[in-house]
């Protein structure tokens, strides 16, 4: 029997805004208020009430907010 090895499962490319509220322990609010601040890239809208974040442009500025945060 073989051992059980971890999936490797890769993570989405784009977040909803509450995936990225829960990804980063906010709320939506405040995404939404970083991404008004320029803190976070604007999301891509795909429709009327559907916008999407880039998650690898999303955690590099959640970087450097929270480096800024510490200096």
């Amino acid at each position: 029997m073989k051992s059980a090895e971890p999936m490797n499962v890769e993570e989405p490319r784009y977040l909803r805004p509450r995936q990225a509220a829960r990804r980063y322990s906010v709320s939506t609010v405040t995404i939404w208020r970083m991404v008004k601040a320029g803190i976070l890239p604007a999301p891509r809208k795909l429709g009327e009430r559907v916008s999407l974040l880039d998650r690898a442009a999303c955690d590099e500025a959640f970087e450097r907010h929270l480096a800024g945060k510490a200096s």
